[in-house]
């Protein structure tokens, strides 16, 4: 009988807590290198929701050519990072990269 509970059980929960795919947001990441180390690291998730990759891809898209032409960003040779922003002396720099994550939307059954 036992057995028979813990299967009606986790139906249950499988039930519950399925998961799908409900869109796209970006994330920034801000990373700080001072003399060659990277230092400091900050992740900010851009609260525009886009319904299709090719969207978010856009909008990353065209953010990064504005800041390259209004602003002092380059492009950065760093592995990982798309921009970097050049301190004064060169010791101090700030990149820039961008992600596109997926947005699971929960189905509840309540």
């Amino acid at each position: 009988m036992s057995d028979n509970k813990n299967t009606v059980l986790e139906r249950m929960l499988a039930e519950d807590y399925q998961t799908s795919l409900s869109g796209y947001r970006i994330k920034l990441i801000i990373a700080i290198e001072k003399n060659g180390d990277l230092l400091y690291q900050n992740e900010l998730i851009i609260p525009t929701f886009y319904q299709d990759f090719h969207e978010a891809q856009k909008h990353i898209h065209i953010d990064i050519e504005k800041r390259l032409k209004e602003s002092f960003y380059f492009r950065s040779q760093k592995t990982g990072f798309d921009l970097v922003l050049y301190g004064d002396t060169g010791l101090s720099n700030t990149y820039l990269t961008y992600q596109i994550i997926p947005v699971m939307a929960e189905s509840s059954r309540y």
